[in-house]
C-alpha cells in the first residue's frame, strides 16, 4: 500500500483553488470548461503531494528539485514556470515548501517516525527527538551535527552567512523608497526581518536581483487614479508575497521590447526586457 495524506473534499470550492484557476487559466489546455479546469488543477496538486510523500515526507520541502522539478512532479507539461508561480501566489506553496504540510501529512509523519524510533530502540540507538508544529509532528532533529532547515539552506550555507548583501541592499532600498513617498512612513528600527524576507525572495523563490530591484522601483512609483501599489506595499514580506502579481503587472504595462532599469544604493540593476 502506498503512502497517503489528507485530501479534503472542500478543495473543490476553496478560495485557494479559485485563485489558482484565475491565475493560470490562460495556460491550461484549450477547450476545458471551468469544472474541467479545476479537475486538471486538483490532479496536479495531488501529484505534487504524492511526490512529496515519496521524496520529502518529513517537511514537504521541495527546494532541492528547483522550480522545474516541482512542475515535473506536478505532471505540468505546459508553460515553464507558470504553475510554480501560480502555486506560490495562491499559497499552495510557500517558497518551495508545500504550505500546511505538517497538518496535511501529520498522521503519516507520526507513524513513520514512531516506526523509525521503534527500530532504533531495538538496535540500541538513541531515539529521534521531535518538534511539534500546529499539532502535528514534523521533521525530527537528528542531533547537533545536522542543522534544521531554518539553520541551513539547501546549499549548506549556515544561517549566520545570510542574508546576502543583495538582500540587505534590497531591504534598504525599500526603506528609501517608502520614506521618499511618505517621510512619516512606519519603518521598523530592526530591518533583520525585512532582510530575511528579501533573502528568501532571492534564494528560495529564485528571483534575481535584476527582477527584484526593477519590480521594487516600479511598485513604489505605481499610481493610478483608483489604485496605488505604493500605498499597499509597506514591508518586504508583503513585497515578496505580491511579487508575481507585481512582476506581471509591470511587464503588462510596458510595450514589448522596452526595458525597465532600477537603481539601488548608488548602483544600477541591469535592465529587464519585456519578452
Amino acid at each position: 500500500m502506498g503512502a497517503w495524506c489528507e485530501s479534503h473534499s472542500d478543495i473543490w470550492n476553496h478560495w485557494k483553488l479559485d485563485r489558482l484557476q484565475a491565475l493560470i487559466a490562460a495556460d491550461l489546455p484549450e477547450g476545458l470548461d471551468a469544472d474541467e479546469q479545476r479537475v486538471f488543477l486538483v490532479g496536479s496538486i495531488h501529484a505534487l503531494f504524492h511526490f512529496a510523500l515519496d521524496n520529502s515526507w518529513r517537511a514537504g520541502d521541495l527546494s532541492k528539485w528547483g522550480d522545474a522539478g516541482i512542475e515535473r512532479a506536478a505532471k505540468w507539461r505546459r508553460k515553464p514556470g507558470a504553475l510554480v508561480s501560480a502555486l506560490r501566489e495562491s499559497t499552495f506553496l510557500e517558497g518551495s515548501t508545500i504550505k500546511g504540510w505538517a497538518e496535511r501529512a501529520g498522521l503519516l509523519i507520526k507513524k513513520r517516525v514512531d516506526r523509525e524510533n521503534a527500530n532504533r530502540a531495538k538496535a540500541g540507538l538513541p531515539l529521534e527527538s521531535e518538534r511539534v508544529t500546529d499539532g502535528a509532528r514534523t521533521e525530527p532533529e537528528r542531533g547537533p551535527t545536522v542543522k534544521r532547515p531554518e539553520e541551513q539552506d539547501r546549499n549548506g550555507m549556515n544561517r549566520k552567512d545570510r542574508p546576502s548583501d543583495d538582500a540587505k541592499a534590497l531591504a534598504s532600498r525599500l526603506v528609501e523608497l517608502m520614506k521618499g513617498n511618505d517621510p512619516k512612513a512606519k519603518i521598523p528600527t530592526d530591518l533583520s526581518k525585512w532582510e530575511d524576507e528579501a533573502d528568501k525572495l532571492l534564494r528560495i523563490d529564485g528571483r534575481t536581483t535584476v527582477e527584484a530591484g526593477a519590480v521594487l522601483e516600479w511598485c513604489q512609483n505605481h499610481r493610478t487614479e483608483s489604485f496605488s501599489w505604493a500605498a499597499n506595499i509597506h514591508s518586504m514580506g508583503k513585497f515578496r508575497e505580491k511579487f508575481p502579481t507585481l512582476l506581471g503587472q509591470m511587464k503588462a504595462g510596458r510595450p514589448k521590447g522596452t526595458t525597465a532599469t532600477a537603481t539601488a544604493n548608488g548602483g544600477a540593476y541591469a535592465a529587464i526586457q519585456t519578452a
